[in-house]
């Protein structure tokens, strides 16, 4: 009961933090969206692959973090003088190392 409950709550709050990603983007400037990253990234959920680990939890979690990754990289393509453009590196390759972990875990894109 309590893992189906921290799945649905990681579902909901990663459904929030995409619908909040889609209206930064409706044409704002590169500072707002820059302070909205900011604000994001401090409430991606944390990966925990420590068993016991849940499937959907875990496929949900990576695929979030996969997102705001490739979110980084348009706003930095968008705005290279951007004060996030110092992340987009590392988020860069944080990027890779979620898919493919996606990937190795068999998941499937719910958002």
């Amino acid at each position: 009961m309590m893992v189906a409950t921290r799945a649905r709550v990681a579902g909901v709050a990663s459904a929030a933090v995409l619908c909040f990603i889609a209206s930064a983007w409706a044409g704002e400037d590169c500072a707002t969206e820059a302070a909205g990253l900011v604000q994001l990234e401090a409430e991606l959920p944390q990966l925990d692959l420590t068993p016991p680990i849940h499937h959907q939890l875990v496929c949900i979690t990576l695929e979030t973090l996969v997102d705001f990754a490739e979110r980084v990289g348009h706003h930095v393509g968008r705005c290279p003088a951007s004060a996030y453009a110092v992340k987009a590196g590392r988020w860069g390759e944080a990027r890779s190392r979620y898919a493919a972990q996606f990937r190795q875990h068999h998941c499937r894109r719910v958002l």
